[in-house]
Order: C-alpha cells, then sequence, then structure tokens
C-alpha cells in the first residue's frame, strides 16, 4: 500500500495485460472482472492489487454482511446502508482520492483469518 507509484502502475499494468489476454481463452472469474473494473475506476491504484487479498461478496437485495471493527471492507456498487458505533474515523489505504493513511491502518487491523462460509 506504500509502494512506489511507479512501480504500482508497472504491476497493475502487467496484470491487466495478462487479464485481457486470458479473458480470450476463457471466462475471467468474478474477483477477476472486477479487478478490472476496478482499474477503470481507479486507475493504476494499490487497491486494484489489493483487491486479490480480500474475500469478494455480492450480496442480493435483503442480504447482510457483518464485518468487525477495524476489518478493512470495500463497498463498489449499488446501494449500501453501513451501521457503525458513532464515530468520524475513516481509515483509507486504495481505491480512492482522498487522504491515505496506511501506517494507522496497518495497526489498526485485526490480521484475523477465517474461512468465510459462502
Amino acid at each position: 500500500m506504500s509502494a512506489d507509484k511507479d512501480a504500482v502502475a508497472e504491476m497493475v499494468n502487467k496484470m491487466k495485460t495478462r487479464l485481457n489476454l486470458e479473458m480470450k481463452v476463457r471466462q475471467l472469474t468474478d474477483k477477476e472482472e472486477m479487478v478490472l473494473q476496478l482499474d477503470k475506476q481507479y486507475p493504476n491504484d494499490v487497491g486494484v492489487i489489493s483487491a486479490f487479498l480480500f474475500n469478494y461478496v455480492k450480496l442480493n437485495p435483503g442480504e447482510a454482511l457483518y464485518l468487525g471493527a477495524n476489518e478493512p471492507h470495500a463497498y463498489l456498487s449499488g446501494e449500501c446502508i453501513e451501521c457503525m458505533a458513532t464515530s468520524d474515523n475513516v481509515v483509507r489505504a486504495g481505491l480512492t482520492p482522498k487522504l491515505r493513511d496506511v501506517p494507522t491502518l496497518c495497526s489498526m487491523l485485526t490480521y484475523k483469518q477465517v474461512r468465510i462460509p459462502f
């Protein structure tokens, strides 16, 4: 998340080239298609690469998802209501033109890994 912008741009472009070639011979996975869409919205952003480290969940109308405090998440499209404790704390590290605070994000994450039943 704190890598050199030119290095990130090079990695994103290589990944995009590879995925565009793969698209010609097979159907891309939902996550791969999402990564290409993210790059269109946030060109050469480190968050495009980070997307491969996250669970990708599509919710249907009426469904919900619980995330505990200090868990990274991104809402990509559609309508969403986010219920959380009263706070003005938003820590960003990618997929935004706004201020990013990578050190704070890295210090507050829980780093717990669990299998998500889908």
